[in-house]
């Protein structure tokens, strides 16, 4: 087998397949790249063990491509092609090794048998799907930060996909924060009613394949019992579901009715400013009365203080303590000029909304005030 690719377009396109490998493994074929070549079409697959990403539709310049199948690390196959210009170069795969030429060189890396590479397959009993890769990207990107690594609770590792007839709504919680994203436009006339929870380490790979989506492109998402398939024009994840129930978010949700509109960038940085001078805890105090709302921090072990005042309009005085690390990381995913921050009493949880978009539902526990 002999084919001609170009260098580039192979190593950009083998680079995101490459991030699922994992570092250390038990299961040595998972440290490689599987290469399925069949007339004029070549497709790369990479594992986890947990799932998989193939690279389809590599474009073959020309050659006798044939049939073949085998392995090479991964790794050391990425380190080679990134040391090589952009340039037409052959592929030659003969009796256990791969050999790839460019101008003024080439390099051999032994091919194994790809018999022992893991397959992933998706249940009988499937959903599919078919969504706009902003809503899937959007919806992803807006939860991600919330989601636990929890032994205890393995159902909270990963993002809450809820389809409904009329909505698709995304959702993670780590037990201090929540963030929740629901979409009621550009979706399909009909869709069943299905939970499922993706991994985190999934959730990563499909928001890098919709990136990579055109503007017009639909991307299939295939939902089991057991495991997801994400379908793009370019690559296709298959990845294992956590298993369990989902905990009733909705639940969560307080009916706070207390309300301060406030510019993002601006809280944002008070709260960042001050949360230089706040103890190990990285505790602040939000106080609001009247007109003002204070931002406080201070640390008595090393007497530290600040304060800084932002201009609102309000109708209730309230103290509370907040975490501002959770609370910023909150924030810088809205992508709104003003968010509304919504209280009931200190010891209630504060939902965050930003302006302009009733969909997005951020949620933050308070801490007792002191």
């Amino acid at each position: 087998m002999t084919i001609k690719l170009n260098s580039k377009e192979l190593y950009n396109r083998l680079k995101l397949a490459g991030r699922i490998v994992p570092q250390k493994t038990t299961l040595a074929a998972a440290e490689n790249f599987k290469f399925e070549v069949s007339e004029n079409e070549m497709t790369v697959t990479a594992t986890d063990v947990v799932g998989g990403i193939k690279v389809k539709n590599i474009p073959i310049i020309e050659g006798d491509a044939g049939i073949a199948s085998f392995m090479v690390n991964a790794r050391l196959m990425l380190q080679a092609l990134a040391n090589v210009p952009n340039q037409p170069i052959d592929m030659e795969y003969e009796n256990n090794n791969l050999r790839v030429t460019y101008a003024g060189g080439y390099f051999d890396v032994p091919a194994l048998n790809a018999n022992v590479f893991p397959t992933f397959n998706l249940d009988n009993d499937c959903y599919e799907i078919e969504l706009n890769p902003k809503i899937i990207e959007d919806g992803i990107n807006q939860v991600l930060c919330s989601v636990a690594d929890d032994e205890l609770r393995p159902t909270i590792n990963g993002v809450y996909m809820e389809v409904q007839s009329d909505k698709i709504t995304f959702v993670a919680t780590n037990g201090f924060t929540l963030a929740m994203r629901e979409f009621t436009e550009d979706l399909p006339a009909e869709m069943p009613d299905l939970g499922s929870i993706i991994p985190q380490n999934a959730c990563r790979f499909i928001t890098e394949m919709v990136k990579l989506c055109a503007s017009d492109e639909i991307v299939k998402m295939t939902i089991g019992s057991k495991n997801i398939m994400s379908d793009t024009s370019g690559y296709r994840l298959i990845y294992r579901l956590i298993d369990g129930r989902y905990l009733n978010y909705r639940g969560l949700l307080p009916k706070n009715e207390n309300i301060v509109e406030v510019g993002v960038s601006e809280l944002i940085s008070a709260v960042n400013r001050v949360s230089v001078f706040a103890d190990t805890d990285a505790l602040i105090e939000v106080n609001i009365s009247e007109t003002i709302l204070k931002i406080i921090a201070k640390n008595i072990g090393l007497k530290t203080f600040s304060e800084e005042s932002i201009s609102v309009e309000s109708d209730f005085d309230l103290r509370i303590a907040l975490q501002c690390r959770r609370m910023t990381m909150l924030l810088n995913t809205l992508e709104s000029a003003e968010c509304k921050l919504l209280f009931d009493n200190e010891k209630r949880p504060v939902l965050i909304k930003p302006s302009d978009n009733e969909n997005i539902t951020l949620l933050l526990m308070p801490f007792i005030l002191n």
